[in-house]
């Protein structure tokens, strides 16, 4: 099992339920969709699963690590095999997108100057970004080019784990088919991918299991 949470809670100071009784278990190589209105817990999710937030009670686990207590070895380590997209992107906006694509091969500080540049040639090829962007600050690209960028650095240093945080809500109908259909391609790698979105066109064309939250809690699951 690649991941598996149990009865998980989080909870906040106000006494609010933000996660109320997630269970769950995705299978490594699994693709599936995070569905919810604005406010269902979505974000919340990702926190916990990327550990930027402990959980306050239950517990997750993702192969070997278990996430329901922080240790600060064993969470680096973890960090190291997870790729995050965010909504609103978290590119280093005084850096060029180059740097920002080769940020986590940088941090990690195991790969020489032509193993990062082929990394960010056959990853731009992938996923369709214009090489003359590379060397262009993100805030003089579009929203979608800029979308691009932050995918290609969650997936540079090939991780096992995808979370992604509506990765299409700032591309057009083409490349939103593109986008999902890289990352649905990487679990025939065993790389897991746990998606939100609320792009219908996507979930319509492109199938796969989903999970819906509301209020923070799973309120239906269905394979489509």
């Amino acid at each position: 099992m690649a991941i598996e949470l149990n009865h998980v809670y989080k909870t906040y100071h106000n006494d609010k339920h933000a996660l109320k009784n997630i269970t769950l278990k995705i299978q490594a190589g699994e693709f599936v969709y995070l569905t919810g209105h604005s406010g269902a817990g979505k974000s919340t999710l990702f926190k916990l699963l990327s550990a930027q937030e402990q959980i306050t009670s239950g517990y997750i686990k993702i192969n070997e690590y278990d996430l329901s207590h922080f240790d600060i070895r064993s969470i680096h380590h973890y960090r190291k095999n997870i790729g995050l997209i965010f909504q609103d992107y978290k590119l280093l906006k005084d850096q060029t997108c180059f740097v920002n694509i080769s940020l986590p091969l940088q941090i990690q500080n195991s790969y020489s100057s032509k193993e990062i540049n082929n990394r960010i040639n056959a990853i731009c090829e992938k996923i369709g970004i214009d090489q003359a962007h590379l060397n262009e600050y993100p805030e003089s690209l579009s929203g979608g080019e800029q979308q691009k960028i932050a995918v290609a650095r969650a997936l540079i240093h090939e991780p096992k784990y995808i979370f992604a945080d509506e990765p299409t809500g700032n591309l057009d109908k083409e490349n939103s088919y593109q986008l999902v259909q890289v990352l649905q391609n990487l679990c025939q790698s065993k790389v897991t991918v746990l998606m939100a979105t609320h792009d219908d066109t996507v979930l319509k064309s492109l199938p796969s299991r989903q999970i819906e939250l509301k209020k923070g809690e799973i309120i239906s699951e269905a394979f489509k």
